[in-house]
């Protein structure tokens, strides 16, 4: 929350009012042999700046700057004028060395036989006080004196300032069904008027409010060259949120609404950012209404480190059923480890990749196998499913027994997912080996914080890759071990490479998700959104389309269901994600278009041509950056404008949608196999995995608790 401080106190004190037509501005440097003289206005986009004269000597200053008279013949359509002050000293009162720094800076402006004359930026004083920033109207112009993130002064003229407001988590501290938690909240320029806590539901849009209150730190404001601080502290009440509520099975994500003085809207502020301290006091509170209870877990996004809830409903009895065999589960497991219990799911809600897949194989090739698929009963994906038989209904006692008492737990995602609980108490009663199957080939988006080892997130004893190159991130990147990775292929190859369905003249328009899009008005604003809908409204997409004879099909991500009528009366044929297969689509279609979906992977294998539109490349892969080198190792051309995609088009479809043969050698080095068998060699590599004993089991927590000893007290 505290910004860089300077190296010297030589600004000293400043008083900041704008009221009306009038902007005071006075205060002091702490060395008086420096004489500061007039203020100036510089606009650097149209090179308008004037000045305004210090009414003060020396090493004070005092601005009276006249709105209307100053800006009567400057005022331009928008713009920001940065404020400076003119600084004059001696020659004979600083060293040569000093003389020489001086004079090799850009804020140099001039130099006489006595002394030197340079700029300095007003702001970022020792101490700030802003008495009042009202933003003036005259003659129809809008005059806002504003801190710049950095505590430097701007004046923006017609035009809105944005600045991010951020928070961090001091405490928090959940007891029987309340959670307590405090922090401080940085607003920058704005003063706060009235907040709120929103509790926003991920999946269903789901909002409660609940009071906060807040306090202006005063003395860290001043310290904060005047960009304001506040304490918060707010209680989240279980029974309240949950009543009137027969059933919840969500993320909740923890925002501030913040209505500002000067301000029209409400600013929405992700609640994140803990101390480590308050990250280890994360734990699960629960409420009981009726027959059903809730459970709210605290956890904190992997990349943002912003405050979740993870929210299920249980029925009264399967609670205390869970709550009980967690207590016995020790005594209980020998009756159970000969039964040798696989679960295998996804999320609790689909049926529909690699882990319906590995299931249908299991149950089709090795019924015997005692092989459970875990979802939702009210997942319209069940049909999926149903037909194979050992389907365990999630947050039933059937699902909580075999989870508890698994040998192995196949997964094509965060195993976390189907879970009955996501706490640490939980897993912590679980001996069964991990599997991870995932649900894509690696390599575009690094996912090192997700999938390495040191992460403790999913924490795999075997992952599941398609190819000797993905075998080698995996081993570099993510802390495996030779012996804890297989070169299998996916379970759903084996579908894919099954010639079953015709290829049409389709173009698949398939984009991956953007983690920074969860808000429907961040989304409705938000670049991808604009390209996408210019993409697919584009006159020369659709006389393409006529000219060549093919149909435009865009495929909407599952995290875009929220927001499909966005897409209601589109130029092309829209599907999603969660409705159709998406294996199906991928062999139908005759070309495709993506950013950096994985499933682009498995459309290379089937020798199609890609085109990658990558507009926001450095934003989506952030500073991790990519285990590959994208211009080099993707099976695919890589563009950036929707010109460049059109000519593609084109060349596509006059040479009859063939794959280019450099395309072709690249895809082949993120795949092994390209048969029917990947399923049965994922199955006999669970099969062959050894379960523990207990107590080679319990050395291995007892390393565990001992590396995160030396992490936490030691090594930091």
């Amino acid at each position: 929350m505290k910004l860089k401080k300077i190296n010297d106190n030589f600004k000293k004190s400043v008083n900041i009012k704008q009221d009306n037509n009038h902007i005071i501005i006075n205060g002091s440097v702490s060395d008086h042999t420096y004489k500061i003289k007039d203020l100036c206005f510089t606009n650097e986009e149209s090179k308008i700046s004037f000045s305004v004269p210090n009414q003060k000597n020396k090493g004070d200053f005092y601005y009276d700057i006249n709105i209307k008279k100053e800006f009567n013949e400057v005022v331009q359509k928008e713009g920001v004028f940065r404020l400076d002050i003119i600084v004059q000293i001696y020659k004979k009162n600083i060293t040569k060395n000093r003389i020489k720094k001086i004079k090799s800076k850009k804020s140099f402006l001039n130099e006489t036989e006595d002394f030197l004359e340079y700029y300095i930026r007003l702001g970022r004083f020792e101490e700030t006080v802003t008495d009042k920033l009202n933003p003036t109207i005259i003659n129809g112009n809008s005059f806002t004196l504003y801190k710049t993130i950095k505590g430097n002064l701007s004046l923006a003229v017609n035009k809105s300032i944005n600045q991010k407001f951020t928070t961090n988590i001091e405490s928090i501290i959940s007891k029987k069904n309340t959670i307590k938690f405090s922090g401080k909240l940085l607003t920058k320029t704005y003063k706060i008027k009235t907040i709120e806590l929103i509790v926003s539901g991920r999946e269903y849009n789901r909002q409660v409010s609940f009071p906060v209150s807040i306090k202006h730190l005063n003395s860290e404001t001043k310290k904060q060259y005047g960009l304001n601080v506040y304490e918060y502290k707010t209680d989240i009440l279980l029974k309240e949120m949950f009543k009137n509520v027969k059933k919840d099975s969500d993320i909740y994500e923890v925002f501030l609404k913040v209505y500002s003085f000067n301000k029209k809207e409400p600013t929405l502020v992700k609640v994140g950012k803990p101390n480590q301290k308050v990250k280890d006091k994360a734990r699960m509170v629960h409420t009981t209404i009726g027959d059903k209870v809730f459970t709210a877990n605290i956890y904190y996004t992997y990349k943002m480190a912003s405050l979740c809830f993870q929210v299920e409903d249980f029925k009264k009895e399967n609670y205390k059923y869970l709550k009980r065999l967690m207590r016995w589960s020790f005594l209980l497991r020998p009756f159970y480890k000969k039964k040798d219990i696989w679960i295998i799911g996804e999320h609790k809600y689909r049926a529909q990749d690699t882990g319906l897949h590995f299931f249908k194989h299991v149950r089709t090739k090795h019924p015997k196998k005692n092989a459970y698929y875990i979802i939702s009963e009210d997942s319209p994906h069940t049909q999926n499913v149903n037909p194979y038989g050992n389907v365990l209904y999630y947050k039933s006692k059937d699902h909580i027994k075999a989870t508890l008492f698994a040998n192995k737990i196949v997964a094509s995602h965060d195993p976390h997912f189907f879970y009955p609980l996501r706490t640490e108490k939980f897993k912590r009663k679980l001996h069964a080996k991990i599997i991870f199957i995932q649900h894509g080939v690696l390599g575009v988006k690094n996912l090192t914080a997700l999938y390495s080892k040191d992460a403790g997130r999913i924490e795999a004893d075997l992952m599941i890759v398609s190819s000797d190159k993905e075998r080698d991130i995996t081993l570099r990147d993510f802390g495996y071990k030779k012996d804890q990775v297989a070169v299998t292929g996916l379970s759903r190859f084996d579908s894919l490479f099954k010639n079953d369905i015709p290829t049409k003249r389709q173009l698949l328009i398939i984009p991956t998700w953007r983690e920074w899009l969860l808000q429907k008005h961040v989304f409705l604003e938000s670049e991808y959104l604009k390209r996408y809908l210019n993409l697919i409204y584009d006159q020369r997409l659709h006389q393409l389309s006529e000219k060549y004879n093919f149909e435009v099909v865009l495929c909407l991500h599952p995290n875009m269901q929220h927001f499909t009528e966005v897409f209601n009366n589109a130029p092309c044929r829209v599907v999603s994600q969660e409705e159709v297969s998406v294996q199906d689509l991928l062999k139908e279609s005759i070309m495709m278009i993506t950013d950096y979906s994985s499933v682009a992977f498995d459309f290379s294998f089937l020798e199609k041509p890609i085109i990658y539109y990558q507009f926001d490349r450095k934003r989506f892969l952030g500073k991790a950056g990519s285990h590959l080198n994208l211009d080099e190792d993707l099976p695919g051309d890589i563009v950036f404008e929707t010109t460049q995609i059109f000519n593609l088009i084109d060349y596509y479809a006059r040479n009859n949608f063939k794959m280019k043969k450099e395309n072709k050698q690249k895809a082949s080095k993120f795949i092994k196999y390209k048969d029917q068998y990947s399923s049965e060699r994922i199955y006999n590599q669970v099969n062959e995995l050894k379960i523990e004993s207990s107590f080679l089991r319990g050395i291995k927590q007892f390393k565990k608790i001992i590396k995160l000893i030396y992490n936490k007290f030691i090594r930091n």
